[in-house]
Parts: C-alpha cells; structure tokens; sequence
C-alpha cells in the first residue's frame, strides 16, 4: 500500500509539475505581447520607409523644377507643397490598413494576456517586460535617416520659399482703380 500511495504522489507531483512548467510568466507573456506589437511596427516602418522615399522623390523633383514654376507668391509655393504631399497621401489610401488590423489583433492579444495576470504584482512584471522589449527591439536607423532626409529637404524648400518675392505694388495702378471704383459709385447714386 505504501508503495501505491508513493506511485501515487510521485505522480501526481509530476502533474503539478507539468501544470506549472506550462503556465507561462508575466515577463514570457508581456515578450510574447511585444514580438507581436514589433511585428506590426516592421509592418508600419516599412510602409512609412515607401511614403518617405516617395516625399523625398517629390521634393527632390520639386526642388530641381522650382524655377520653371515662376512663383510670385509664397502662398502659391505652400499650395504646391501641400498638392504634392495630398497626391503622395491619395497613393497610400488603403496601404494602412495592414498596420491597422495587425496593430487591432495584438491590443486584443494584450488584454488577454494583461487578464491573465490579474495581480497588480503580476502585470506590472507584464508591461515592463512588455515595455523594455519593445523599446530595446523597434528602431529602424534606415527609417530615421530618411525622415532626417526629408526634413532636409522641407528645409530647402522653405528656404526656396522665402526667395519668392511677390511683385511691387503698382501704386499709380492702385490710385486710379480707387478714383474709377467711386466715379462709379458717384455715377450710380
């Protein structure tokens, strides 16, 4: 009998064994969590790598063309940058949504996993493996020397921008339009 209460407890401490080698840590969830959230930020930075490079194609053609355009406004120089930028954003219509659905899936993840560990112990041991996986694994150097490239470039434009100096005022132009505007107005009373 003795021996069978041993098989027994041997056994079943086996099974609880088993059980716990199972459960996963809040530090291995709160990973898991964030190798998700990273595969969805590659997601993000490889379709904001494909918009830079297109401002910067832009720019870049609008910098080399900008005296063929004979501005004689700043205001017309901002309108033409804002029509590029809303031509290179109609482009990307629709590309987000990968980022979006991927981004939906892991903040469902999240919770679960957030749920899982209901102890306030237990979830801040989540989020700071959570946390400092993430900031030690998303950055992308390509990403940020193209966004440095493009500030570049919006910076010479903006330079380019205050060369443009709107034409003189004709002042003797402006003198008989006023005179004819109230011999008009004289004549219709």
């Amino acid at each position: 009998m003795n021996r069978r209460v041993l098989n027994y407890g041997i056994m079943a401490a086996l099974v609880v064994a088993a059980v716990f080698a199972s459960c996963s840590s809040p530090e291995k969830d709160g990973i898991k969590v964030a190798k998700k959230y990273c595969d969805c930020e590659r997601v993000r930075l490889k379709m904001s790598q494909k918009t830079l490079k297109k401002n910067q194609r832009e720019y870049s053609k609008f910098i080399e063309e900008f005296q063929s355009y004979n501005f004689k406004t700043q205001k017309e120089v901002s309108n033409k940058v804002r029509e590029i930028d809303d031509n290179i954003q109609q482009m990307n219509n629709g590309t987000d949504t990968r980022y979006y659905e991927c981004s939906q899936k892991v903040n469902e993840y999240e919770r679960k996993m957030c749920n899982k560990n209901l102890t306030e112990q237990k979830r801040e041991q989540f989020y700071y493996a959570y946390e400092n996986y993430c900031c030690a694994k998303v950055k992308n150097e390509k990403f940020e020397l193209l966004n440095s490239q493009i500030e570049n470039l919006r910076t010479q434009i903006e330079n380019l921008s205050l060369s443009v100096i709107p034409p003189k005022l004709d002042m003797e132009r402006i003198e008989n339009d006023i005179i004819e505007r109230i011999n008009s107005e004289n004549q219709n009373e």
